[in-house]
């Protein structure tokens, strides 16, 4: 185990003059806060502090991952009543029967007041009276049952009227997300196939012509791409099959989740484990060395954008992985009907709703 003197040591940065203290002590000597501690990375903001703990943390998450300070496009102006107004409008709009509830509530806070055997008794009894309350007053039970849900949300409520009562936040979370749900959804430029294939053709950096195609065949994003390692990632001889199984991904965290799927062109012999489409993408043969790599893809994101931005008419590499969601998409809608489970079992999706809100077009877009 270090002496005392020998862990002081330890926390003092190198170059740091040091002065011989006492030889003994009478108590361990005081370790220094984290913020005390010579530090190259990136400086907190004024009036910000780092979490208690030898971690650099800052809530929870790592100091170190904080980036430069950039301007955004909130934050210059001051809160006034037109905010207070608007917070109000929202939270209403998430709770679209506030005016029921309320009233409901000042009938029952009135039963309360009127019944001093009840008046002091502990909320859960409260309301089990009052249900019992309700079945002698003629009221049916679902009625009954649907009026104690309501209230008890409003006696747990009654428990944290101090902030940070996160309930309020819940409720104007709500109503964001009505508001969101009428408006139209901005994506990444949709493509073809064949407008994909023309891409990919002109670009001379093979990485990232190699990246784009992955991406149009087997639907990964660049950073799952990046993540994959040698023997995750395999192309037939013709070109015309490709087989992938991806461990990790922005939905996939877990070593219960990861996945793996094969694809081929319609024209390969059929096996029950690969999914065929009727159209395909030629694979370049000068990308086969990537596939003996340790990393078989190497271009980031920032640099595939940037290639896309000189080639392309708008696309990001969003286009690329819309075009094979969507390929998916359609290889298992038949009669106006989608088989969703097949669908996210293929494309990597938890569940079906975030890729009929996100991908399917619409079929006012197609009427």
């Amino acid at each position: 185990m270090l002496s005392y003197k020998a862990y002081a040591r330890a926390w003092i940065p190198q170059g740091t003059v040091v002065c011989e203290g006492p030889k003994t002590y009478t108590s361990p000597p005081a370790i220094p806060r984290i913020t005390d501690l010579a530090h190259t990375g990136p400086s907190l903001p004024a009036g910000m502090h780092s979490d208690p703990g030898p971690l650099r943390l800052l809530h929870g998450y790592s100091w170190e991952a904080m980036p430069v300070a950039r301007k955004r496009t909130w934050g210059g102006e001051l809160v006034t009543e037109v905010t207070l107004k608007k917070a109000e409008e929202i939270i209403r709009m998430g709770k679209p029967s506030s005016s029921q509830h309320l009233s409901l509530f000042r009938a029952f806070d009135r039963w309360r007041s009127n019944n001093p055997i009840v008046s002091n008794a502990p909320a859960g009894q409260v309301l089990a009276i009052l249900g019992a309350y309700f079945v002698e007053a003629g009221l049916k039970c679902s009625t009954s049952a649907s009026y104690i849900r309501i209230l008890m949300t409003f006696l747990r409520r009654e428990v944290s009227t101090l902030p940070p009562q996160w309930h309020v936040a819940d409720d104007i979370l709500k109503g964001l997300d009505i508001m969101a749900a009428k408006e139209t959804v901005e994506h990444a430029l949709d493509i073809t196939e064949e407008r994909a294939a023309a891409i990919i053709a002109v670009i001379r950096c093979s990485d990232v012509a190699f990246t784009l195609w992955a991406m149009a065949t087997i639907g990964g994003r660049v950073a799952d791409l990046l993540r994959l390692s040698w023997g995750q990632f395999k192309v037939s001889e013709n070109g015309r099959r490709v087989a992938v199984e991806f461990r990790v991904t922005k939905s996939s965290r877990e070593p219960n989740e990861k996945y793996s799927l094969c694809v081929q062109a319609s024209d390969v012999e059929h096996s029950r484990h690969v999914v065929s489409f009727d159209s395909w993408i030629p694979f370049q043969e000068s990308w086969r060395s990537s596939l003996s790599a340790a990393q078989p893809f190497t271009a980031d994101v920032n640099r595939v954008n940037r290639v896309l931005h000189e080639v392309g008419d708008g696309e990001t590499t969003y286009s690329f992985r819309r075009l094979f969601i969507n390929r998916v998409i359609d290889r298992f809608t038949e009669d106006g009907v989608t088989m969703w489970c097949k669908v996210i079992e293929v494309t990597g999706h938890q569940q079906p709703k975030t890729v009929k809100a996100s991908y399917k077009k619409s079929t006012v877009e197609r009427f």
